[in-house]
């Protein structure tokens, strides 16, 4: 049976469907699995609409991936769980908020492209100056 169901629940749309539109302003945005939707956004307003990615454009981005955007590729979608705090990483910060939410915790943190949000298992404590690294992002089709 083909039924089409709308929500705008983005957890139950990936729970119970074969496939999904995302629309935007009464236009089609993009059309997939949940999986590909998910896992490899095509454009900035998927990433950021399924799963809240952070998304960065310009020297912020570059420094973070540590590569050149590819040709049509302009903005650098990073889901929070894929940001962590490193001693080395290519972008500082600063922590301006935290919230403990159980298996994580979730933090805000103001860098030069803009805020972040972070989450990391637990509930250490940081420093308010952090740098940060990312160990998974896409680059997906702007704009922001």
């Amino acid at each position: 049976m083909t039924a089409i169901y709308v929500t705008h629940d983005q957890e139950e749309a990936l729970a119970v469907s074969d496939r999904i539109a995302v629309m935007r302003s009464g236009r089609l945005v993009e059309v997939g699995t949940p999986e590909a939707l998910y896992e490899t956004p095509d454009t900035a307003y998927v990433a950021g609409f399924l799963g809240g990615s952070n998304l960065l454009e310009g020297e912020s981005a570059v420094r973070l991936a540590g590569e050149a955007a590819p040709v049509g590729r302009e903005v650098l979608a990073v889901r929070p769980g894929h940001l962590s705090f490193a001693g080395a990483g290519p972008v500082p910060g600063r922590v301006v908020a935290r919230r403990f939410l159980g298996p994580f915790t979730e933090w805000r943190v103001m860098t030069e492209g803009g805020e972040l949000r972070v989450r990391t298992p637990g509930s250490e404590a940081l420093p308010g100056d952090v740098r940060l690294s990312a160990t998974r992002f896409l680059w997906v089709r702007g704009p922001i």
